[in-house]
């Protein structure tokens, strides 16, 4: 091996080791982001659960009233759809 073949060869080899960790710093930046969505969607869980429960109590303690939004909310739905 010439001393030109050997020079070329360990620059590949730079190449090659600089790919590989750049791949690795965009592996550890996608698990970050994953995290961050991951407790994003636990929260996002969290607060529906939130919702879900004060629906209920203000369908048990207002029937009457929920009853008269859901009805206005399906007309106002039905009139922007039939525009």
């Amino acid at each position: 091996m010439s001393g030109r073949d050997l020079h070329a060869e360990i620059e590949t080899l730079r190449r090659e080791v600089a790919a590989l960790r750049t791949e690795r710093a965009g592996a550890g930046a996608a698990e970050t982001r994953r995290d961050g969505l991951v407790d994003q969607l636990q929260l996002l869980a969290k607060e529906l659960t939130n919702l879900t429960e004060d629906i209920e109590q203000t369908l048990t303690t207002h029937p009457l009233t929920s009853i008269v939004g859901a009805l206005a909310l399906g007309m106002v739905i039905g009139r922007l759809i039939r525009s």
